[in-house]
């Protein structure tokens, strides 16, 4: 684990084809079967390095553009959870419009009952007028038949007598019964006329007592159908605002869904590009140099991913400048390669490239052999800015954040030799066994006694 060759590598040049496309599986779940190795020519060798050429130069470009873009996978997430997210929020905003147009509508109707209200309060008013001035004329009626009563009767109109306005003696006269004999028929038909105007009188001052209290009812109705008015005036105005504030979160959330979108293209035309950089490299180039040009940005983004969140887990330093590079098949770290830094940074960027490609193949269901086996993988690692030749034990933090990792989130089996305890008690799934030379204790990984058996099976003395 601290050796000098990448992670995915043995060092040797015979194998390097073959494992570089192990790895590439692992990434991709994509083998290199259908390489076919052909003898490059130098015309055709020209052409092929002026098209990688190109195709580089758009990548480079796409690249820049995608520099600080989460990966594809990432975004494809957050696109999901847009959708979802727009679509509750579309929800929210149909209701919102649906309340608009009911609160709309009995607004409308309370208008047209305020001013049906309104209008008939005003009838009612001019009709009260109109029967005030009828009263006030039966009042002046009743004045002037009292006024021709009393001057009648100073001038002896009524009493009995020769007639007054035909000057007949009360001999030829006819007397009205009813008048018990001392009244004419003229007085008669006066006190008559009054009680008549009295009668109206009456029914007059009922009629405006009925006009009245519709008039008082009127206003009372009135300022309730006002009071129901303002109040679903001010609904819709916080029906608008809500409105206004869904509108405009929704509208973002559309943004950021055209702008993931866009990434995601972005990303399609990398891969694109990729595809057709790679049909080139296999037309014209050796199997090597194929196999290394055809590993996805996408693939190198989304396991520099991987690779960041572990290291970060176990509290190693600016683990976001941490990345897979496919051209050189090994970890840049802090803007160099692992085998530029000391043994223990090295042994512990192996151990997370090993961890976070059993992660990276679970989480998406690609082929993996279910198991890792690292052999001190933080023994010898001390900050990059300690001397590593410095005596001391590994940083506590990164010790305890790389077991704790382990145990929460790694996959498969795990099998971890190392020369030092942890430094906190492991949980009740994870085994830890002590190699010791004692009775008491196992001796080494594989048991003596199979040891044994395998000695005395091979020897042939036996």
């Amino acid at each position: 684990m601290q050796a000098e060759v990448p992670p995915a590598l043995t060092g040797s040049y015979v194998t390097k084809t073959k494992e570089m496309s192990v790895l590439k599986v692992f990434l991709q779940d994509e083998d290199d079967s259908s390489l076919i190795p052909v003898e490059s020519k130098s015309e055709l060798a020209k052409l092929s390095n002026a098209k990688v050429d190109v195709v580089d130069r758009l990548l480079r470009e796409l690249e820049a553009q995608l520099s600080d873009t989460p990966v594809a996978s990432d975004l494809r997430d957050q696109l999901a959870r847009l959708n979802v997210s727009i679509d509750q929020q579309s929800g929210s905003v149909s209701q919102l419009v649906e309340r608009r147009a009911t609160v709309t509508k009995q607004l409308g109707d309370q208008q047209r009952q305020f001013a049906a209200y309104e209008a008939e309060w005003g009838d009612a008013n001019a009709l009260k007028n109109r029967f005030d001035i009828l009263s006030e004329r039966y009042a002046s009626d009743l004045a002037r038949l009292a006024t021709v009563r009393e001057t009648g009767m100073l001038l002896g109109y009524f009493t009995a007598g020769t007639c007054v306005f035909c000057g007949a003696e009360p001999a030829n006269q006819h007397k009205n019964t009813a008048c018990e004999g001392d009244t004419t028929s003229f007085g008669a038909a006066v006190d008559e006329q009054a009680r008549r105007t009295r009668v109206l009188a009456d029914d007059l001052q009922a009629t405006i007592a009925d006009v009245n209290d519709r008039r008082q009812e009127l206003r009372q109705l009135a300022r309730r159908s006002d009071a129901s008015r303002k109040e679903l005036e001010a609904s819709l105005v916080e029906l608008e605002e809500s409105l206004a504030s869904d509108n405009s979160e929704l509208k973002d959330l559309v943004g950021k869904r055209a702008s993931i979108e866009r990434f995601l293209s972005l990303y399609d035309q990398v891969e694109a590009l990729e595809k057709m950089k790679r049909i080139v490299v296999d037309e014209s180039t050796a199997e090597t140099a194929a196999v290394a040009a055809s590993v996805s940005l996408r693939a190198q983004r989304e396991f520099s991913a991987e690779l960041a969140k572990r290291l970060a887990a176990w509290g190693f330093p600016t683990p976001n400048d941490v990345r897979y590079d496919a051209s050189s098949q090994d970890v840049v770290a802090g803007d160099q390669l692992r085998s530029s830094h000391g043994k223990g940074v090295r042994a512990i960027l192996h151990a997370a490239f090993t961890l976070s490609l059993a992660k990276y193949c679970t989480d998406r269901e690609i082929p993996h052999p279910g198991f890792v086996v690292l052999d001190t993988p933080v023994l010898t690692y001390r900050p990059p800015d300690q001397d590593p030749l410095a005596d001391g034990e590994p940083p506590r933090h990164v010790v305890d954040g790389f077991y704790r990792d382990i145990q929460r989130q790694a996959t498969g089996q795990v099998i971890v030799m190392e020369n030092t305890d942890p430094t906190e008690p492991l949980d009740d799934q994870t085994v830890e066994i002590v190699f010791t030379a004692k009775e008491h204790g196992r001796y080494g990984f594989f048991p003596v006694d199979g040891l044994r058996g395998a000695k005395r099976h091979s020897d042939p003395r036996a």
